[in-house]
């Protein structure tokens, strides 16, 4: 038998991710900690991707933003001309690529934000516990 839930353990730390079919690098993961309670062990957590995926998407996003902003300065002083077969939809490369970018990070994220409910209730009836109010 397969657990639909795969994850690590760290001392206290555990992060969670649900099994998918299909590989999604901007996936939300259940990061916990277990802190001592009233009543035995409390559980304190957040969804969030991958730290390579933050750091990747911010390069990402900042190289083009700078790109485009100096693409876009060139292309109003008349120093980009098209070479050869290149055509005028050339012109838009960066900005297309941006919004491919944004596309790209919010399908992701659309993806696993149906699984975010089904983490949380493997949790409760793995730990036989209840969703506390946050405090």
């Amino acid at each position: 038998f397969r657990s639909p839930v795969a994850g690590t353990i760290r001392g206290d730390k555990v992060v969670l991710r649900w099994r998918t079919f299909y590989s999604n690098s901007f996936q939300r993961l259940l990061r916990l900690s277990a802190k001592p309670g009233p009543m035995g062990c409390r559980l304190s957590g957040e969804f969030s991707m991958l730290r390579f995926a933050y750091v990747f998407s911010a390069v990402w996003f900042g190289f083009l933003s700078i790109f485009a902003i100096v693409w876009t300065v060139d292309l109003i002083r008349g120093q980009v001309k098209p070479v050869g077969d290149a055509t005028y939809w050339l012109n838009f490369v960066p900005y297309l690529m941006l919004i491919f970018g944004y596309a790209l990070l919010r399908f992701g994220l659309w993806l696993s934000s149906r699984i975010e409910s089904k983490l949380l209730q493997f949790v409760m009836k793995t730990v036989d516990g209840r969703a506390a109010d946050a405090s």
